[in-house]
């Protein structure tokens, strides 16, 4: 075989390896249209939030009344100018309690962005609450629902626990998660940065 013919055999081998490698690349590439948020969707099978959680009057989310362990109460809507994830638990939930780690560690993941997390329990009295988070200093925020009884997390929409939802900084209902997520996931914090330069 000539040098000649040598070398127009390994260009040809090279440009199908390139072209195969091309069309690799293409075939996982998200679409050009679809955005962090529509990824994020797709892969964790979140929601556009149901119509019942939006309050169209003022065009955001519902407002809920927060309460601390020290029975100081504060409305969500003062998280504006903030990404929310809300997270609503109980201490009696199996599930609540296996994701309460992630959503710690992502807290402080996000330490020095505007974003919040704010985890709104169910139930009736802090003691069954400051069971479950002992008694450390958290980077997220727990609350408990001062009108319990009302079942804040039933105007949501909320069907079981836990389930959280992703509001930005504009006060806007973004993504519903139901169930445990992994909420350490790399694709997850990219979404909650990305929003939070939105």
């Amino acid at each position: 075989m000539s040098s000649s013919t040598s070398a127009t055999s390994q260009r040809l081998v090279v440009a199908v390896i390139l072209i195969s490698l091309i069309a690799l690349a293409h075939a996982h590439r998200p679409t050009i249209d679809e955005n962090p948020e529509a990824r994020v969707a797709r892969r964790y099978q979140a929601q556009v939030s149901e119509l019942s959680a939006y309050d169209h009057k003022v065009g955001s989310a519902l407002d809920l009344t927060l309460e601390d362990a020290s029975g100081e109460q504060k409305s969500l809507s003062a998280y504006r100018g903030q990404v929310v994830l809300l997270n609503f638990w109980a201490s009696w939930c199996p599930p609540c309690i296996k994701e309460m780690p992630d959503l710690e560690g992502l807290a402080q993941d996000m330490k020095g962005l505007p974003f919040a997390l704010v985890a709104l329990s169910a139930d009736e009295d802090w003691g069954a609450i400051q069971q479950i988070m002992g008694p450390q200093a958290l980077s997220m925020e727990v609350y408990r629902d001062p009108s319990i009884k009302d079942k804040q997390h039933l105007r949501y929409g909320t069907e079981k626990l836990p389930e959280t939802y992703v509001i930005d900084k504009s006060g806007r209902l973004r993504l519903r998660f139901i169930s445990v997520q992994p909420w350490r996931d790399d694709e997850l914090k990219s979404y909650l940065e990305w929003l939070t330069h939105e």
